[in-house]
């Protein structure tokens, strides 16, 4: 899992401060005690099911704690909610990296998120790990305090792609968020489809939708013009809900892929 790897990690990287090692000197948000470690994800509005991920994580560290933390140094985990906005993720994480002083920031949901949260973590060379995305942008160019643990996009369109042919439909659409999200999506899709893989596979239509939104008729009559065998859609869960429930009172048949 990702809080084991970081878990993980967390031991690797602070047992050459262990006493028995070496000298204390430690960074920021790293003492004899406790580890400080920052998550940003959206707790509360439209895409506030990703946070039960944080919930999640939050408990394991508990678990870790219980059972003598990280060469005896007890997680401390900073959390605080960006409601899925960019604007947000930055500010908090600065708060985290300024004020709070954290060791790392980890599990950040999202790619206009995270790169909001990566124009301030780079500079500040603060450890990034494992952002909830497959954007390039995040992994292009190399950074060597961001670590990835997910597929990227490119891989994971590459896989629906591939599918898409094995059973051998022809039409797609792709409907995706008008942000860094969708865009680095519908690129993967679009990578996949010129490659032999995706011989025979063609994109008959696109459309986008904003960020967050439940307003989806307007890109749903778009692509179900071109009567698509299937649609791939790069989103977050409460418009690719909207999406699939529009889709159906419509008539549509065809094979959803997220």
């Amino acid at each position: 899992s990702l809080v084991a790897a970081l878990s993980a990690a967390f031991a690797l990287c602070t047992a050459m401060n262990h006493p028995a090692l070496a000298q204390k000197a430690y960074d920021s948000g790293a003492s004899d005690t406790e580890i400080k470690i920052g998550n940003i994800m959206p707790y509360s509005g439209p895409a506030s099911s990703y946070g039960v991920i944080g919930k999640t994580e939050a408990a394991f560290f508990r678990m870790i704690n219980d059972q003598g933390g990280i060469n005896g140094r007890k997680i401390e985990l900073k959390v605080l909610d960006d409601f899925y906005e960019p604007d947000a993720t930055a500010r908090n994480t600065k708060t985290l990296i300024e004020d709070t002083k954290v060791f790392a920031l980890f599990g950040y949901v999202g790619t206009p998120t995270s790169l909001a949260a990566l124009k301030i973590a780079n500079p500040a060379g603060v450890p990034f790990f494992a952002p909830y995305s497959g954007a390039s942008a995040l992994r292009e160019p190399f950074a060597r305090n961001v670590f990835h643990v997910r597929a990227s996009y490119n891989d994971e369109t590459a896989a629906i792609v591939q599918q898409i042919h094995t059973t051998g439909l022809k039409r797609i659409a792709v409907i995706y968020n008008d942000d860094a999200y969708g865009k680095s999506g519908l690129d993967g899709v679009q990578r996949a489809l010129a490659s032999p893989a995706g011989q025979g596979v063609t994109l008959a239509a696109q459309a986008t939708v904003a960020r967050n939104t439940s307003d989806v008729q307007g890109a749903l009559g778009t692509v179900l013009a071109q009567k698509p065998d299937a649609i791939v859609v790069i989103s977050a869960y409460q418009t690719v809900a909207a999406l699939v429930k529009g889709a159906q009172a419509q008539g549509y048949g065809g094979q959803f892929y997220n």
